[in-house]
């Protein structure tokens, strides 16, 4: 054998041996079906002779095997964010926040960005982020539990956490140098990973109850405007199911339950899906009983402070004394659904009311950052404070048993959020989800 023909037939073994894609390339080219394929092999036979090709040749199934055991490439994400950015692609994300290109086989939470949804928020500005936010979302599916259905039954109900971020990018990438107007977010960053901890906790979550859940993450605008999704959420669920069947969910896979959560700005939106539903939705508020100045006066440093509108900033006018609409709504809300977790108890003895109560029954979680002893009518912890008396003043009321009305508010609570103490400015607030309380708000 010539010293060329020895040198090129290594190089074939050396890359069946490596697996390097781009070693077999040219080994590859010459065995596709291609034009070009029959004239690299046309220009072999002419520079090396018969012989040479034809021990090429009884290589090929070898060096044809390598390069079909090549990784595909992981799926893409949106189509408009950086080159190498964290929604270019699905990814992976284990329970310590670690990011991990592609649908992995290992324990973890499929990170799926979804786009060209024609539900939900359909602006465009940027804002500081690198992406728009028209049409987007983002799937997290935990791969540790596969959803089933019994025999012969075609659909397969999967519980859906449909989330709602507050003001900000939402779940899009910062620009380098750029900042939301809380200044919590850096560049190179995910709210969901960072600050809520969402995929870390959806993974424990199910680790522990053996039930899928899945999150949908809507993208809405820097100002926590969704779009229309308050008034057709079913169909905006379904929509992105079928952007997430077969792949990522089992065929015949549909929304199940759907617990509502809102944070901060998503709170309205959270609440306004939940009032609609037309059947059992719980919901989960951090943060999201807003509330608003009774009295305003322009900001001012130095001189009047313009905001990005072009209009002049408010701020609360001395002393400062805030009503909060959102307390009413869920105060409405809550009474309600007591009202008619009550109904569904007639004729039944205590012992199959709370069973009833555990199986059917209605779930709210508020949690705050803020102190639930404060008299700050401009602070979280007053409206949570506030809620949570009236929670408890209507239970009371209630003629039950002991036992069931503790029932009642094992469903029905609101506290303060843990484990956010050492951060500063506004950290607790947008870290609310976080350290655990996410994980917490979704246990019966």
């Amino acid at each position: 054998m010539r010293f060329a023909e020895r040198m090129m037939l290594s190089r074939a073994a050396v890359a069946v041996r490596r697996g390097d894609a781009r070693s077999c390339h040219s080994a590859k080219s010459v065995f596709g079906h291609s034009q070009s394929g029959v004239h690299s092999l046309l220009e072999l036979q002419r520079i090396h002779g018969n012989t040479f090709v034809q021990r090429l040749v009884r290589n090929a199934p070898l060096i044809t095997e390598v390069v079909a055991r090549q990784p595909k490439p992981p799926d893409p994400g949106w189509s408009d964010a950086p080159k190498k950015g964290l929604n270019e692609l699905v990814t992976t994300v284990d329970e310590n926040g670690n990011i991990v290109t592609g649908k992995a086989a290992s324990k973890g939470v499929w990170r799926v960005p979804v786009e060209g949804l024609s539900g939900g928020y359909q602006g465009t500005d940027k804002g500081p982020a690198f992406e728009s936010p028209k049409g987007k979302a983002v799937a997290l599916i935990p791969n540790i539990v596969i959803p089933t259905a019994p025999e012969n039954v075609k659909k397969i109900p999967v519980d859906v956490l449909l989330h709602l971020h507050g003001h900000g990018v939402g779940y899009r990438e910062l620009e380098p140098g750029k900042s939301e107007n809380l200044k919590v977010l850096k560049a190179g960053q995910l709210r969901d990973i960072e600050l809520y901890q969402m995929e870390q906790q959806l993974l424990s979550h199910v680790k522990a109850s053996n039930r899928l859940l899945i999150a949908v993450l809507p993208q809405g605008s820097e100002r926590s405007n969704f779009g229309a999704l308050s008034s057709n959420s079913d169909a905006y669920l379904t929509e992105v199911f079928a952007k997430l069947v077969p792949k990522y969910l089992p065929n015949g896979a549909m929304p199940g339950r759907v617990i509502v959560s809102g944070h901060s700005g998503g709170g309205p939106t959270a609440m306004a899906v939940a009032a609609k539903a037309g059947k059992r939705t719980d919901v989960l508020l951090f943060d999201a009983i807003n509330f608003a100045c009774v009295k305003e006066e322009k900001k001012v440093d130095g001189k009047t402070v313009i905001g990005k509108d072009g209009n002049p900033e408010m701020v609360c006018k001395s002393p400062k004394v805030c009503t909060s609409k959102e307390y009413g709504t869920a105060r409405q809300w809550v009474t309600k659904k007591i009202d008619a977790d009550i109904k569904s108890l007639d004729g039944k003895t205590e012992a199959q009311q709370i069973i009833e109560l555990k199986t059917n029954g209605t779930r709210f979680r508020g949690y705050t950052s803020a102190s639930l002893t404060t008299k700050n009518t401009c602070s979280y912890g007053h409206w949570y404070n506030k809620l949570k008396t009236d929670i408890e003043a209507t239970i009371t009321k209630l003629k039950v048993s002991e036992a069931v009305a503790n029932q009642f508010r094992q469903n029905y609570q609101v506290q303060q959020a843990k484990g956010l103490t050492g951060f500063k400015g506004n950290e607790p607030h947008e870290r609310v989800m976080g350290q655990g309380n996410l994980e917490a708000a979704l246990k019966d």
